[in-house]
């Protein structure tokens, strides 16, 4: 499992599934999630809020040093 950061908010995760590209040598990425941080909102109850982070996990052992989705690289962080 890797984690990605800079990641807009408006992409599902189906979506980052589907199309990101990994580097050869590498598996590919069987799921995603996003990484959401908890907020108090005005009446004192919490409310989750997602992030620009991404835990994706590879089918393999090796983590790439980076992703490749939309023409952008995002880098891959151990967790």
């Amino acid at each position: 499992m890797g984690i990605i950061r800079q990641v807009p908010v408006e992409w599902s995760m189906e979506e980052l599934v589907t199309n990101i590209e990994v580097p050869s040598g590498y598996g590919g990425v069987v799921k995603a999630r996003r990484l959401s941080r908890k907020s108090m909102n005005d009446q004192n109850s919490p409310v989750w809020i997602p992030t620009q982070s991404v835990v994706l996990t590879f089918n393999g052992q090796k983590l790439p040093p980076h992703v490749y989705c939309y023409f952008t690289s995002l880098s891959a962080y151990p967790m």
